[in-house]
């Protein structure tokens, strides 16, 4: 699984902007909570590819950086063979707004101070790592 947080600033922990960047995430319907954007990836496919394969279907962004690997984290709630790896991109293009459908209520930019009260642990874990320098933990 990949997943994805994406900023519009320079976000990080030394970084004396961190109130103006915003956060990418999605809804998805399944869960009713706010998570970031990702998913599986398939066979033969590379993290990055499928890190872009998921930006542009749940949530309209193409990639037009590289993208930076975060870390990969262990997520034992789904399975104890589930891993998943972080990536921040800096350097991105909305190309629209996406349509809701099964999967995804909204996908939406929030800024991080601001989050909606559902967001999950582990995505409210990873930004807090990416921008405030917080620990970062091997478990999702």
């Amino acid at each position: 699984m990949v997943s994805v947080g994406a900023t519009d600033d320079s976000w990080g922990p030394r970084s004396r902007h961190r109130r103006k960047g915003s956060g990418a995430a999605g809804q998805a319907r399944l869960r009713s909570r706010l998570a970031s954007a990702g998913g599986g990836v398939e066979v033969g496919e590379t993290f990055e590819a499928a890190l872009a394969r998921e930006l542009a279907e749940e949530a309209n962004v193409v990639v037009e950086g590289s993208p930076i690997l975060h870390g990969l984290f262990h997520n034992r709630r789904v399975s104890r063979r589930d891993h998943v790896a972080v990536y921040v991109v800096r350097r991105f293009r909305v190309i629209g707004e996406r349509a809701p459908d099964r999967e995804i209520v909204a996908a939406r930019f929030f800024a991080l101070d601001a989050l909606p009260p559902d967001t999950t642990r582990g995505t409210r874990s990873r930004l807090a790592e990416v921008v405030e320098g917080a620990p970062i933990s091997p478990q999702w």
